[in-house]
């Protein structure tokens, strides 16, 4: 049906000027609608988990990526390391929660401003000290691999 067999059947135009209007009014909101997204890097041994959104991320797989549309989300990631490594901490929107393996991050953005959040994990292997004490008389020399 095109708009001028509208126009012949409601001679006032209203039905056709409301469909048009809606149109556009959606339109509008629809180019204005924000997208709201976690971006996740981990460097070093370790995973990056949230359960209930599906993240799982690793060093290995670069910098992951959720994409929650337009809901405002609360991410609560886990930083998890591998057997051999420590966790060492957090980065970005996750700064503040230091050393611990948790940190919540919720993500709203505004209409029009999409709101784009990124967190860092950071893992490494443990360091040792070692201190080696000379008793005796003698010579000899200490290796590490």
């Amino acid at each position: 049906m095109n708009s001028a067999t509208m126009v012949e059947r409601n001679p006032r135009g209203v039905g056709w000027m409301g469909a048009v209007t809606l149109c556009l009014l959606l339109s509008l909101f629809a180019a204005q609608a924000r997208a709201n997204v976690l971006e996740i890097t981990v460097t070093g041994g370790g995973v990056v988990t949230e359960p209930q959104l599906g993240i799982n991320c690793t060093s290995g797989g670069g910098t992951c990526r959720f994409d929650s549309g337009t809901a405002t989300i609360t991410a609560d990631l886990t930083a998890n390391p591998a057997p051999g490594q420590d966790f060492t901490g957090w980065g970005g929107e996750c700064a503040a929660a230091g050393t611990s393996p948790t940190c919540s991050v919720v993500i709203e953005g505004e209409i029009g401003t999409p709101a784009i959040q990124s967190v860092s994990a950071s893992f490494s292997a443990p360091t040792s000290n070692l201190s080696v004490n000379l008793t005796g008389s003698g010579t000899g020399s200490v290796q590490s691999d």
